[in-house]
């Protein structure tokens, strides 16, 4: 799977429905419209759960959405869903 715009509004309809405020695993919020706007306060981006430099793949089970200052903490560590 290719990791796009595309995927990602598909990802947050099939976990968030028509919300397009929610929150990730670390409780920040993030807003559907705000898909990669690093500048956002709101900013989000897919996450691989098993990081691809340790055998993760690009598969949607392996892909969560996480606001943008949660993906840069996590970087390659695992965090379980």
């Amino acid at each position: 799977m290719q990791i796009n715009k595309d995927t990602a509004m598909k990802l947050w309809d099939e976990k968030f429905g028509k919300e397009t405020t929610a929150h990730d695993y670390k409780g920040r919020e993030i807003r559907k419209a705000a898909y990669g706007q690093e500048g956002s306060r709101y900013a989000w981006n897919l996450d691989h759960i098993k990081p691809k430099s340790k055998g993760g793949t690009d598969r949607i089970d392996n892909l969560q959405i996480v606001h943008i200052l949660t993906n840069q903490e996590k970087a390659d560590s695992r965090i379980h869903r």
